[in-house]
Order: C-alpha cells, then structure tokens, then sequence
C-alpha cells in the first residue's frame, strides 16, 4: 500500500488521501480476487467535505489567522497613536 495517508504526517483529506495498492505483476490477478470478494459493501462512506469552510481541522488555523489579524491591527494603531 502507498499514500500520503499511511506515512507519519498523513493527510487525510482531498486527493493527497488516496491510498494505491501496489501489486507485483505475477500477483495482479490473485490481487483482484482478494479485492472483488471483500466485503466492502458494508463499509460506510467516508464523509464529504464541500470547501475548505466545511473541514472541521482548519479552525486551528482560523482561529491562529484571526488572533494574528488582531494583534498586528493593534500593533498597527498603538503606532499610529505614538506617531500623531
């Protein structure tokens, strides 16, 4: 198996958590028979996410973006009141 899902910084969400199962040439059809009588029918979808304002993991990030905003508009009119 190969993916930047499987590694130790894994992503999981869009195409960078794709993961391929890579088969040497002699096995593929063995590979197909293993795969085609899984049970993969019983297997819940994996959720959707629409935009980047639907991931649940970037609120860190807004969160740091909003508070680092604040402080250079403070920094910014403590400034601006020394220069006046």
């Amino acid at each position: 198996m190969h993916g930047e899902g499987l590694g130790p910084y894994r992503m999981t969400v869009g195409e960078m958590a794709v993961t391929e199962v890579w088969v040497p040439e002699p096995d593929l059809e063995d590979a197909r028979e293993v795969l085609g009588g899984s049970d993969l029918e019983h297997v819940p979808p994996a959720p959707t996410h629409i935009g980047a304002l639907a991931d649940p993991g970037a609120l860190p990030m807004r969160l740091l973006a909003a508070l680092t905003i604040l402080v250079l508009a403070w920094s910014v009119v403590r400034w601006l009141m020394m220069v006046v």
